[in-house]
């Protein structure tokens, strides 16, 4: 079986698309890691996401496009778009994605925004009841401390 040039030139078209893609993949993981100040269990759980999301789309990309035959070629393929995107393209879509994360942290910390704002003044009115009814009884007893009663002459 023979197999022509120009269906691995098409093959390595599509395999410099697919590193390009893994580099996006790896600098969304990357925004995610440096918007939450991961640790040491986050950036091992994001990079085995990156891993397995490699591994996954080599597997699927050279049983479907590349015809079942892994070739060379299609992991230099990869490796030539994930290097040419980490040279052009990856400042500015890693600061796109910072700021959609940063964008994104404020949206979802805005109820906890609100509730720290809010609780004081929350509190405030729940003890007020109570602070008013002790200021009433304490208010009806002129002396209520026994070392301050005396007599007026």
């Amino acid at each position: 079986m023979e197999i022509s040039i120009a269906f691995q030139t098409l093959v390595f078209l599509k395999a410099v698309l697919m590193g390009v893609s893994l580099g996006v993949l790896y600098d969304l993981l990357r925004a995610v890691r440096r918007s939450l100040h991961a640790g040491a269990a986050m950036t091992a759980f994001c990079d085995t996401l990156f891993w397995l999301g490699l591994l996954g789309t080599l597997f699927v990309f050279v049983l479907t496009a590349a015809a079942g035959e892994g070739r060379f070629y299609v992991l230099l393929g990869a490796g030539l778009g994930a290097l040419l995107y980490f040279i052009a393209l990856s400042p500015p879509v890693l600061a796109v994605a910072m700021l959609l994360m940063q964008g994104g942290k404020r949206v979802a910390g805005f109820p906890v925004f609100l509730w720290k704002k809010t609780k004081p003044h929350l509190v405030y009115l729940k003890n007020a009841g109570k602070t008013h009814k002790q200021t009433k009884k304490n208010l009806k007893k002129p002396f209520h401390f026994p070392e301050k009663r005396f007599k007026i002459k």
